[in-house]
């Protein structure tokens, strides 16, 4: 069997590439690796658009030598496009594919027959709208052999919402056609234990320069609000917990685009006070991640983001022997046993958002919609700080839970483990050619509530919510006089979300001073108020009852 892919292959130990950007580029370049090194697949071959003519392109020469160095000098070779077709007629191929390019390998199969080769996609992200065009090829051009692979049990659900969206449109009024004849496979990420494994904890602080005494809390992955997490409510917490422990260091590291959310993440830091225990380390090589997260004590992702489905950092924190401190959201809640390995911050989803975003998504470039969602979905800030405050003060919970995630890891997500799996998969594709597809499905409109909401532990609109001691912080200093609450487009400390006013949020503010308010309860004083309502519990002035 031979794995081919079309997708560039760029990943250089020592330098920092493409490759190192997005979580599913990292998956992708670890999974052709494990099946190399553990006999999933006898070769790898990489297609580009002209191997006659090849100077480059998608496919870096540096990065492939080492993959050969690593994994036999025979095993990966570069091919063309054109050369597929007749690849096809003598040896067995399955092509890796994600949902961008599916389509194209798809129809490029029609004209040599469809049992050329079957597909394996492996979905990284269920993008709204945007991504209408992949699902519709996925309806139109899969067939019963190919497989879809999902990372996370939320990630399936999300898939199986967008495909009944599309097979309703494709209906046209008449009814929904068949859904994807497409099998979905639930198969995680993994982790390479030979490489992402404690490595001295003092050697790798005195590579970064960090005081061997402190206690590191870390946040590794992509440094994107839009994209991936807001970490002002973090940077919050963290404050407050230094404020009891001044041995505190808060070191965030991933890639940021121009260093342009380093500046933000900087000013807020500052302006609580903590800007001297931020320490941010952007775009760094793909073999400093072990020493990252080796000279940490606590790994800790408030993620918000519809973007993400499963989360390759929390395992390989894990791997390395951290507890962990992330979001109860998506495909998190599949890798973290609450209060074993770690532990699972609440999150709430807000379906009136969910329903103005829904009628108007389509229209948005992207991130317009992930940005519109991941504004308005609160992080449990309280339960993130009590959880972090437990670790941070006990040395030996960290150990017993750290050593506990790195046991869990290795038995359940390692390459050598996980990739047993898509062996089996592919092989049951290269021997399965006449799987029928599914019933219709019921009629169904674009519901990002439907698809997304589960994400979260619960609903703002069930909860009443109180304030907390920072919002009356503000509403003392607003009585005083002090402007510390303005607009987005302000110069004050505080600064609110540009789609409210700083008279709405204090209204809010005093009324959760009386007692405890439901959102309905807030409504019917002010009218329409959720989404000040998500971002006050966001940042922490309000508190869920």
């Amino acid at each position: 069997m031979i794995l081919g892919q079309t997708s560039p292959y760029t990943r250089r130990r020592s330098v920092f590439t493409a490759a190192d950007c997005w979580g599913a580029a990292v998956a992708h370049h670890d999974l052709l690796k494990a099946a190399l090194r553990y006999g999933a697949v006898d070769d790898v071959h990489l297609f580009t658009e002209s191997a006659s003519t090849y100077t480059g392109g998608g496919v870096d020469l540096k990065a492939v030598q080492e993959l050969r160095d690593e994994t036999g000098p025979d095993k990966v070779q570069i091919k063309g496009v054109e050369e597929l077709p007749a690849l096809c007629e003598t040896n067995p191929y399955v092509l890796i594919a994600d949902i961008g390019n599916f389509g194209s390998l798809a129809l490029a199969r029609r004209y040599n027959g469809d049992r050329s080769y079957p597909i394996c996609c492996v979905v990284h992200a269920v993008s709204g709208p945007a991504a209408l065009p992949q699902y519709l090829s996925m309806l139109l051009l899969g067939r019963s052999f190919d497989s879809l692979v999902v990372t996370s049990t939320a990630a399936r659900r999300a898939l199986e919402e967008m495909f009944a969206l599309t097979s309703d449109l494709l209906g046209n009024g008449t009814g929904p056609i068949p859904g994807s004849k497409i099998p979905i496979a639930r198969i995680p990420l993994a982790v390479e234990d030979s490489f992402l494994h404690p490595v001295d904890r003092i050697a790798c602080r005195n590579i970064f320069e960090i005081d061997p005494t402190a206690v590191v809390l870390l946040y590794l992955g992509r440094l994107s609000a839009d994209y991936k997490a807001d970490l002002e409510p973090l940077i919050r917490a963290f404050a407050d917990l230094k404020k009891n422990n001044a041995r505190l260091l808060l070191l965030v590291a991933g890639w940021d685009a121009q260093d342009s959310y380093r500046n933000t993440l900087e000013n807020i830091a500052r302006s609580v006070g903590v800007g001297n225990s931020l320490r941010i380390i952007s775009n760094f090589p793909y073999f400093a991640k072990p020493l990252l997260y080796s000279a940490s004590d606590v790994f800790v992702s408030p993620v918000d983001n519809i973007q993400e489905t499963f989360g390759l950092s929390v395992l390989e924190a894990m791997a390395c022997g951290l507890p962990v401190v992330v979001s109860d959201w998506s495909g998190y809640r599949d890798l973290v046993e609450h209060g074993q390995t770690g532990f699972l911050v609440p999150t709430l989803w807000n379906s009136d958002a969910g329903l103005r975003c829904s009628k108007a998504a389509a229209l948005w470039r992207p991130p317009g919609a992930e940005r519109y969602l991941a504004e308005r979905t609160v992080v449990d800030c309280s339960a993130l700080e009590h959880y972090l405050n437990l670790l941070t003060g006990d040395k030996d919970l960290r150990g017993t839970i750290g050593d506990r995630a790195k046991r869990h890891v290795r038995a359940n997500f390692s390459w050598e483990v996980v990739v047993k799996q898509f062996r089996d998969l592919w092989t049951n594709q290269l021997g399965q050619m006449a799987h029928q597809a599914d019933g219709p499905t019921p009629t169904r409109k674009l519901d990002l509530n439907a698809i997304y909401e589960h994400f979260a532990s619960d609903q703002i609109d069930r909860k009443k919510v109180s304030i907390a001691p920072a919002g009356l912080h503000l509403l003392t200093s607003a009585s005083a006089g002090l402007p510390l609450l303005t607009s987005a487009s302000g110069g004050q400390a505080v600064r609110g979300p540009a789609w409210s006013s700083a008279q709405q949020m204090l209204r809010i503010l005093e009324s959760c001073r009386e007692g405890p308010c439901s959102v309905d309860d807030l409504e019917g004083k002010q009218g329409p108020c959720s989404d000040t309502v998500s971002w006050l519990l966001k940042k922490g002035y309000l508190k869920v009852v």
